[in-house]
């Protein structure tokens, strides 16, 4: 049996941001550390970045945070599209996917892995659940202070997935 010390394993487990660390909400740097494919407890598909923080007192901490598809909530697939489109992800990414959950995850890691980018971090606690939200998305630039300009909902880049069609 191997021996290390909780130190050592919360270390680890911090690392691939499976730890204690909730941002704090507001602008702020970041960078897609990982990603993968899953499915919700429902068996919907579900795509999950590990984003990492850039600059200030959180540097290189990290969290996770999902984009889920459920095909009964259309205002969240939207949302779950828009998001990753605005990263990176297009409309032709999404179809090529492959059904392998496993593929899928190292095709989504390839597409989204490395994207710096700028949000707002929005934290929503309920219940025992914490959701990361991430709002004002903009590759590449430095956090901005919000304004009425930023309130805008930008275009979908592409429609949700037909009605029947597999969603991955």
């Amino acid at each position: 049996m191997a021996s290390s010390t909780f130190a050592a394993l919360l270390a680890q487990a911090e690392e691939a941001g499976v730890g204690y660390f909730t941002p704090t909400p507001g602008p702020a740097s970041l960078v897609v550390k990982n990603a993968n494919m899953s499915a919700t407890k429902a068996g919907d598909p579900k795509i999950g970045l590990q984003l990492a923080i850039v600059g200030g007192p959180d540097n290189n901490k990290s969290f996770w945070t999902n984009f889920n598809f459920i095909a009964t909530s259309p205002t969240g697939l939207a949302i779950s599209f828009r998001t990753l489109g605005e990263l990176g992800m297009s409309k032709d990414d999404f179809l090529a996917l492959p059904e392998d959950k496993e593929a899928a995850s190292a095709k989504v890691k390839d597409i989204l892995g490395g994207v710096a980018f700028t949000a707002d971090i929005e934290v929503k606690v309920s219940g025992d659940w914490t959701n990361i939200n991430l709002r004002k998305i903009k590759v590449g630039g430095p956090p901005s202070a919000p304004s009425v300009a930023d309130n805008t909902t930008p275009e979908i880049p592409f429609p949700a997935p037909a009605a029947g069609a597999p969603p991955f």
